[in-house]
């Protein structure tokens, strides 16, 4: 399988940065970003995974469905954001001893989906933050969305594990030479040790790692493959929330 998470995505050979750009996370405080749903999630449930150099936390409702679980690259968030209204639903926390971060968990209740947004981590920490995410959800199926130049004539491409009973996903695989690293491929790789069933959408984008763009067709295409993945026929994109939500890296090749 196309998936290698023991790599680092490969660096960018110049990379320029206006005085705006920031390496750290975008909040949207907008009203119609998100709904309150902090009374809605309580009681709390921690599951805690730990050795000697990492520690990952997550804090979620015990009464948490089982749904499916899409787990967010940055670049593809709006995407997500502007399928239908998100609710706050827990955090995972990843600490070290010489950084921490925290990553939010939400809920689109009307789709039953759990999302997580998933910046780049650490590659000794992306296999055991993997397991904890997968052990403690324990998801129908478990949706990955990844940026990747794959070109535009099929703007998204797909890889399975062997336990998924989606054929027409093998219809767009993923082909050598592209592969995806990371956090994605930890994932999948514990779903498909694991025996899990788990789908990651490879979605065409532009741009150096971790500051890539998704463009509108490749985004809906992308809610297209939820739709049939979820058997959710009503679920759509709307462009005005993904135009709202998207915006450029100023980093660039040259």
């Amino acid at each position: 399988m196309l998936f290698k998470p023991w790599l680092d995505a490969p660096p960018p050979r110049h990379e320029l940065h206006d005085d705006s750009s920031s390496d750290e996370d975008i909040h949207y405080e907008s009203e119609s970003d998100y709904d309150d749903g902090d009374e809605l999630f309580k009681p709390v449930k921690k599951e805690v995974w730990s050795d000697n150099a990492v520690t990952v936390q997550i804090d979620y409702p015990e009464f948490l469905p089982a749904g499916n679980l899409l787990l967010v690259a940055p670049a593809t968030e709006p995407i997500v954001l502007a399928l239908a209204k998100s609710i706050p639903a827990g955090s995972v926390a990843i600490s070290s001893r010489s950084s921490s971060q925290s990553l939010a968990i939400f809920r689109i209740p009307e789709y039953d989906l759990t999302w997580i947004r998933m910046p780049s981590v650490a590659p000794t920490t992306c296999h055991n933050l993997a397991r904890t995410i997968l052990e403690a959800f324990s998801p129908k199926l478990t949706i990955i969305l990844t940026p990747l130049y794959v070109g535009t004539e099929t703007p998204v491409k797909t890889l399975v594990t062997t336990n998924t009973s989606l054929g027409f996903l093998q219809e767009q695989a993923l082909r050598p030479p592209c592969f995806i690293t990371g956090i994605a491929a930890s994932i999948l790789s514990f779903a498909e040790l694991a025996q899990l069933p788990a789908v990651a959408l490879v979605i065409n984008a532009e741009g150096v790692p971790d500051h890539e763009f998704v463009e509108e067709e490749a985004a809906e295409s992308t809610a297209a493959f939820l739709a049939k993945i979820t058997a959710r026929a009503e679920l759509t994109l709307s462009l005005q929330m993904l135009r709202r939500h998207q915006y450029r890296s100023s980093g660039m090749y040259v």
